[in-house]
């Protein structure tokens, strides 16, 4: 997959993400423990992230950017060998999926 059609993917699951957050602020303010809308928009925002993570060879690395990197806010670093770096952009990302062949 190229970078281009990457990031414009990965901007379509942040931009989500963002919304589901919005949103589900304004739930909370008018129904307390409201979360049947968060429940069916966290499906499809887990789905997009596992097709994804899936088309880009399914290790897993597109939900821990999204889950565990806080979309590359949190600092984590990943890498191959020793040779890591902190993942804090689509790009980064990107080369960390694209330099290693899953089972290689």
């Amino acid at each position: 997959m190229t970078l281009e059609l990457f990031k414009d993917l990965m901007i379509i699951i942040e931009n989500t993400s963002k919304r589901i957050s919005e949103e589900q602020a304004h739930y909370d303010f008018l129904f307390e423990d409201f979360q049947g809308l968060n429940k069916g928009l966290c499906y499809l925002l887990d789905n997009l992230v596992d097709t994804l993570d899936n088309h880009m060879g399914g290790a897993g690395w597109i939900s821990w950017y999204v889950w565990d990197n806080n979309m590359g806010t949190n600092g984590l670093t990943a890498g191959y060998e020793g040779d890591e770096c902190e993942i804090d952009s689509y790009e980064k990302l990107h080369d960390l999926i694209t330099s290693k062949e899953v089972g290689a």
